[in-house]
């Protein structure tokens, strides 16, 4: 009898290593698939700078950071490559709007950051004490365990 309770311990380590094995390994796919999943995200999201919808959304990420940082005077920090887009006309059109629709009076200025790639803005406070950060990738951190799960559930069913 005492071989039997060993014998049956014995199995049941041994089954217990191969389900964590198994779990191991399938979260390593799941992650890998995920990483893949992410890292086209981030291509398309590049490739969004040349989509006609391109300046609509980058006046949403504007008059958003604008009404978090609640400030008089913000500076618009984007990509250099979105100086076309941010000259005085949009900037007086999105402050015209923060008036208007808003009841939001402020002052907004540019800079230009030639490093950077990711599409959207960052806006600061005049003395930089404030910030928000409306880069795609910097949205896209933010809800990342969200999306995370939702990718997870439709890539491989309810066994999340």
């Amino acid at each position: 009898e005492a071989v039997n309770v060993e014998a049956s311990a014995r199995k049941r380590r041994i089954l217990s290593t191969v389900n964590l094995g198994t779990r191991r390994v399938i979260l390593e796919a799941r992650e890998k698939v995920l990483g893949r999943i992410m890292d086209r995200v981030r291509e398309l999201s590049a490739a969004f700078r040349s989509a006609t919808e391109y300046p609509s959304w980058l006046r949403e990420m504007i008059i958003e950071g604008a009404l978090a940082l609640n400030t008089g005077e913000a500076v618009v920090v984007t990509a250099l490559c979105d100086r076309d887009i941010l000259g005085l006309p949009f900037l007086k059109d999105i402050t015209r709007e923060l008036k208007g629709s808003y009841s939001k009076d402020m002052v907004l200025t540019t800079e230009f950051d030639v490093e950077a790639q990711d599409i959207g803005v960052v806006l600061r406070s005049r003395d930089r004490r404030m910030e928000c950060d409306n880069t795609f990738r910097a949205r896209l951190t933010r809800v990342y365990d969200e999306a995370r799960a939702d990718i997870l559930g439709e890539v491989f069913g309810g066994n999340v």
